[in-house]
């Protein structure tokens, strides 16, 4: 006589209906993170909450100076910009 549940036709069973085994009753602790895990996350979070503000900020500052601007003013702009700009080109910066 064979004993139940060793036989080939319940391997073969087992085998098809792979069951995971069950979980540990336990609750895990989990792990704590330091400080070199969560710094990066607060940086990102940081860097979103600075970029929304410089961003309200010049739309405010915008807003306020806009009444003031004349098409010289943004003619010298455009020029120093210009120049900036191809003072970096020609000093290889770019």
């Amino acid at each position: 006589m064979t004993n139940v549940g060793n036989c080939e036709f319940c391997k073969s069973l087992k085998s098809l209906f792979r069951i995971p085994p069950h979980p540990d009753p336990r609750p895990r602790r989990k792990e704590r993170k330091t400080r070199q895990e969560l710094l990066p996350r607060a940086i990102k979070d940081m860097s979103a909450l600075i970029i929304a503000q410089a961003a309200f900020g010049g739309a405010w500052l915008g807003n306020r100076l806009l009444p003031r601007l004349t098409l010289r003013l943004v003619q010298l702009l455009v020029a120093c910009l210009l120049l900036g700009i191809a003072l970096a080109l020609g000093g290889g910066l770019i």
